[in-house]
């Protein structure tokens, strides 16, 4: 079974907008293996962010956004099997 599937079709992003660091809440558990790709709506460029997931938290997770310029990002978390979650958004400040 992919591991979005049957997942609601929404991402809690917050906080929107961010200065720092972004957190994710997802609508299933994180695989291992899982990425998150940004990518900016002006310049379109596309980067693989870091993350963490807390001890617990098999839902949540972490980003650091401080080499970001300010603007507005696409979010997509890709699974190892390269399963993709729904689509998300949110404002660097």
């Amino acid at each position: 079974m992919a591991c979005w599937a049957n997942a609601p079709a929404s991402l809690l992003i917050y906080p929107n907008p961010v200065a720092d660091v972004l957190f994710l809440r997802l609508p299933r558990d994180v695989p291992a293996g899982t990425t998150l790709w940004v990518a900016g709506s002006m310049d379109r460029t596309t980067k693989q962010l870091q993350v963490r997931q807390p001890a617990g938290r098999s839902r949540l997770l972490e980003a650091d956004t401080h080499a970001l310029a300010p603007g507005q990002y696409f979010v997509r978390l890709v699974g190892a099997d390269g399963e993709t979650s729904p689509v998300g958004s949110f404002l660097k400040i």
